[in-house]
């Protein structure tokens, strides 16, 4: 990343929307303070229109079975690895962690798509018998859909 640069837009339904319409924010170094960039940031209306754009996605993906969609999680996680080191130096020089603790935080997220490879091939459904003479009950996952997490990053 290049101190001083400009991020106008916000990324939402495969594409970089250049019209961010939030204010603006300054990113810095928190270790001397140089202001790394500024960063344009999303409006109420900008998470509306990013919510209905993910909603919208959700419908599609949701029809796509369990086995391709961990395709598509293995190679976002190959993407991660292919880019180990210039992430964690991103994490470090944004969040003044130690190299080594953000290396680790990038590795974790490798693991994570790793395991959710792994358990697409696992959604087993439970089958139990029911009171009723003739009829089993069915275990059924279903992805759950849009969700917002409001987390600690640092």
């Amino acid at each position: 990343m290049k101190a001083g640069g400009t991020v106008t837009g916000v990324a939402y339904g495969g594409e970089f929307h250049d019209d961010a319409s939030g204010p603006q924010a300054e990113t810095r170094d928190p270790s001397t303070g140089e202001v790394l960039a500024h960063v344009k940031t999303a409006s109420a209306e900008d998470c509306r229109r990013a919510v209905t754009e993910a909603h919208d996605a959700f419908v599609r993906w949701r029809l796509v079975p369990a086995p391709q969609r961990g395709e598509i999680v293995r190679r976002l996680g190959d993407g991660f690895r292919s880019r180990k080191e210039d992430l964690a130096r991103l994490i470090s020089l944004e969040n003044g962690k130690i190299l080594s603790e953000a290396r680790g935080e990038v590795q974790e997220v490798i693991d994570i798509c790793d395991l959710a490879v792994g358990q697409s091939r696992q959604l087993f459904g439970k089958e139990i018998a029911s009171e009723r003479r003739d009829h089993r009950l069915v275990e059924q996952w279903h992805p759950l859909g849009v969700v917002g997490i409001i987390s600690a990053f640092n």
